[in-house]
């Protein structure tokens, strides 16, 4: 494996912070479906929601990881659904904040 040429990956920049994310292929997929192609020069200004999932894993290990929040759409012919929700749960972070270091949680945030 030595001899393999390094692979390139896709790193996400998001507006007013520094570090990008680098993207593996299951997130680089819900933001080209999300946006409706696969063209990142084309992704500017795309809003979305990122969450902690607990179930991702990682060489046969559930490590947990970021993943990228697609709001499930009703079939064509059917009726709407009531918008969802991100999931929720210890460990997810407040889908309205961006950065870093989230901030510390809350009383509500406790589980037990």
């Amino acid at each position: 494996m030595a001899n393999q040429p390094a692979r390139m990956k896709h790193v996400l920049y998001f507006e007013g912070i520094e570090k990008g994310m680098v993207l593996n292929l299951t997130n680089f997929q819900r933001i080209a479906q999300l946006c409706g192609r696969d063209d990142t020069d084309n992704w500017k200004g795309v809003q979305f929601t990122l969450y902690n999932d607990p179930t991702v894993d990682f060489g046969g290990k559930l490590v947990g990881g970021i993943r990228v929040w697609v709001p499930q759409q009703a079939p064509p012919g059917m009726p709407p659904q009531a918008p969802q929700q991100p999931p929720t749960g210890p460990g997810t972070p407040n889908p309205d904040w961006v950065g870093e270091n989230p901030p510390p949680p809350s009383d509500d945030d406790a589980k037990y």
